[in-house]
């Protein structure tokens, strides 16, 4: 899904960098990201409700905004990310 969407990906990181007010937490102002981080955070509790999954849902969509892997996802490599994403996620909830 990040693969074929990385122009929205990049414009949720623009987003997310831009100047806001004192008061405001970027993340939960932007719609896109409070809409994933609760999906996900849903899916981690499910799965390990001894572990902190609003952290962790923060921790992992941070990720996707870096810049060398929205590079990476410039350069087609979206397989490779998507391999290493589910190794750290399967990781997390095995542990």
């Amino acid at each position: 899904m990040v693969g074929r969407n990385k122009g929205l990906l990049a414009a949720l990181g623009q987003a997310e960098t831009a100047p806001r007010g004192a008061q405001e937490d970027s993340h939960e102002q932007h719609s896109v990201y409070g809409l994933w981080h609760g999906h996900i955070s849903v899916l981690i509790a499910e799965e390990r409700p001894d572990l902190d999954a609003e952290v962790l849902a923060h921790v992992l969509l941070g990720a996707l905004q870096n810049g060398p892997i929205v590079h990476l996802l410039g350069q087609g490599e979206a397989r490779r990310l998507a391999t290493s994403l589910r190794l750290l996620v399967t990781g997390m909830l095995e542990a």
